[in-house]
């Protein structure tokens, strides 16, 4: 995700049964977690714990400009964070980035976008901003 080491340093999170055994096991995949423990892109969640909890964690304390690589919903993560899970969604929808890997295209990244897509309203109250499906927004003013 970065090309200068040490700027914006990713941080791979699996759990320890991910790293032995298994596909794991397979020579590209060895090459890549050596080469992530190498450089410190690696964090090895200890067995018995739940790894969502560790990437969680360091992607909300990491600050306001982190992004969190993932494509998990977290809908349990919402429910037990409870009793924010709006703020928890709010958090998502501005720091998740989704992906998507095929053949054809390789590894394409699905950014948030820079604004809130949820309903904006003036200080006053006295306009409203809705965001449509199609990425439009239809502005509402009292009269």
């Amino acid at each position: 995700l970065t090309k200068n080491p040490g700027v914006n340093t990713p941080v791979n999170f699996l759990h320890v049964r991910r790293v032995r055994g298994g596909p794991a096991n397979h020579h590209r995949s060895k090459q890549l977690i050596d080469g992530w423990k190498r450089c410190g892109e690696l964090f090895v969640c200890p067995q018995g714990s739940n790894d969502d909890w560790y990437w969680l964690y360091a992607a909300v304390a990491s600050g306001n400009d982190t992004f969190l690589v993932s494509n998990d919903e977290m809908r349990d993560h919402a429910f037990q964070m409870l009793p924010a899970p709006r703020l928890f969604a709010k958090w998502k929808e501005r720091h998740q980035v989704r992906f998507h890997m095929s053949a054809a295209n390789g590894l394409e990244f699905y950014h948030p976008p820079p604004y809130t897509s949820c309903v904006q309203e003036g200080k006053v109250g006295d306009w409203w901003l809705f965001p449509g499906d199609d990425g439009e927004w239809t502005c509402a003013v009292k009269k």
